[in-house]
């Protein structure tokens, strides 16, 4: 096995949970990345409607293919999910996330329109969505409806990962209006923050643009920090940008 930072659930007990707290409705199309030799995807393809099933290691394309011989709901697509995931529709998804690619993973499924997610993520990430002196709690709570389900020990991965893991789940929820501008300064983090605040003020608060201008200036007299793009706020840039922006309401 190449080393890719994939680690496979081997309980199958855990594996029957994970598909019951997916709760598959026949009709249903479920996106799994990372099945690997198909221990998950078996048990998904009895019950969704069509398994989307992404992998980046080439070495499971014979257990992957001899399901797909099985199964004629399986669609298996080899390559990197972060360069993937937009060419789907897909009502659910499921993800024991690689550690390496889990924020970008995140930033991804912020922008994508599903029902349910069902992940096991490393402890570092599970803390830092609980972190009230994190960006990510901001903005992963802002987005959905987190419930942590357990903690998964390390030992029931092959091969095991570095730290143990929790299975959680994620479904969107309505924000509140604060919530909304979290969510809308993120979508635009690949502006810089002078920008992605104008459109905020512009389409949030109803302002024309002097207007908008004159308010950021008014609030971020730190002028530096407006020339930098959104995606590159560190926490405490972040936590000062959300604090200031709480003010309004």
């Amino acid at each position: 096995m190449q080393n890719l930072d994939q680690h496979f659930l081997i309980d199958k007990e855990l594996l029957n949970d994970i598909v019951r707290i997916v709760y598959i409705k026949p009709n249903e199309i479920i996106l799994e990345i990372g099945p690997g030799p198909g221990n998950l995807t078996e048990l998904l393809l009895k019950k969704a409607k069509k398994v989307i099933a992404i992998e980046l290691d080439r070495i499971f394309e014979r257990p992957l293919n001899s399901l797909k011989d099985k199964y004629k709901n399986l669609e298996i697509y080899f390559g990197n999910a972060l360069d993937l995931i937009n060419n789907f529709k897909f009502d659910k998804i499921i993800s024991n996330i690689p550690y390496s690619i889990t924020e970008p993973l995140f930033k991804r499924l912020f922008k994508l329109d599903f029902k349910k997610g069902v992940f096991t993520i490393g402890k570092n990430f599970y803390t830092k969505i609980n972190d009230k002196e994190n960006k990510w709690s901001f903005i992963v709570n802002s987005f959905y409806q987190i419930k942590s389900i357990k903690e998964i020990s390390r030992n029931l991965f092959n091969p095991p990962p570095r730290t143990d893991s929790v299975l959680i789940t994620l479904e969107p929820k309505e924000p509140n209006s604060f919530e909304k501008i979290i969510i809308s300064l993120e979508l635009q983090d690949d502006k810089k923050l002078k920008n992605a605040l104008i459109k905020i003020f512009r389409d949030e608060f109803k302002l024309t643009n002097n207007l908008a201008k004159d308010k950021i200036f008014n609030l971020f007299m730190q002028g530096n920090i407006l020339e930098k793009n959104v995606n590159y706020l560190s926490n405490k840039q972040f936590i000062f940008i959300v604090e200031k922006l709480k003010s309004l309401f």
